[in-house]
C-alpha cells in the first residue's frame, strides 16, 4: 500500500483533496455540520481508498440496458485515472466498456434520483435488496455522442464511494484537460 501512495498519479489524486488556497479553519458544511478540515480529511481517506481499490479492480455486476441480462463484472481505473473500464469476470459473457472519466455527463443512484433515469429492462429485472446498489454512469463517446452503462456494486457504501470519488475524479480529469490545453 504505502509503494500505491507514492505513485505520481495517486499522490496527485491525493493533493487535489488537501490542496486549499483558503483559510478553512472556520468554514463548516451546513450539510453535515462538518467542519471543513475535518471533510478534507474524510475525503482524502475516502479517495486513497477507493483509488487504490479501483487500480487493483472492484466487482461488480453490469447490466445490459437494453435486455437487463447481468455478467459478473469488474470496474478499474487506468493508472492516470482518465479511463474507468468495466471488464467480465472470469467465464462470463463478455463486457468491455470505456469510459472516459473527463467525459462522464451524469452518475445516476437510485437512493438520489428519480427511478425513470435507469432504463425500464433494468429496473425490471431489479430486487428490492439491488435497487440500491444501482448506478448509471452517462458519458460522452469521444465522437460527440453518448454512452451510459448500469452496474449493481457490492453495497451501498460501495455505491456512496463509486459516486462521489468518480465526482471527485471528474472534476479532476477536466481540470487536468484545462491546464494541458486539450
Amino acid at each position: 500500500m504505502d509503494a500505491l501512495l507514492q505513485t505520481r498519479s495517486l499522490a496527485q489524486l491525493r493533493s487535489l483533496c488537501c490542496t486549499c488556497k483558503v483559510d478553512t479553519s472556520n468554514m463548516i458544511d451546513v450539510t453535515t455540520g462538518q467542519d471543513a478540515e475535518t471533510e478534507r480529511l474524510r475525503l482524502t481517506a475516502l479517495m486513497t481508498t477507493f483509488a487504490a481499490q479501483a487500480l487493483a479492480g472492484c466487482p461488480c455486476t453490469h447490466l445490459d440496458e437494453a435486455t437487463g441480462e447481468r455478467v459478473a463484472a469488474q470496474y478499474r481505473a487506468d493508472k492516470s485515472f482518465e479511463r474507468l473500464t468495466i471488464t467480465s469476470a472470469r467465464g462470463s459473457s463478455s463486457v468491455q466498456i470505456v469510459c472516459p472519466i473527463a467525459e462522464i455527463q451524469e452518475i445516476y443512484c437510485t437512493t438520489h434520483d428519480d427511478m425513470t433515469c435507469f432504463p425500464g429492462e433494468v429496473m425490471s429485472t431489479l430486487g428490492r435488496q439491488d435497487a440500491p446498489r444501482l448506478l448509471r454512469v452517462i458519458h460522452g463517446d469521444g465522437r460527440g455522442g453518448q454512452r451510459s452503462f448500469c452496474i449493481l456494486v457490492e453495497s451501498e457504501a460501495d455505491r456512496d464511494a463509486f459516486y462521489e470519488c468518480l465526482r471527485i475524479l471528474q472534476f479532476y480529469a477536466i481540470a487536468q484537460q484545462g491546464q494541458d490545453g486539450r
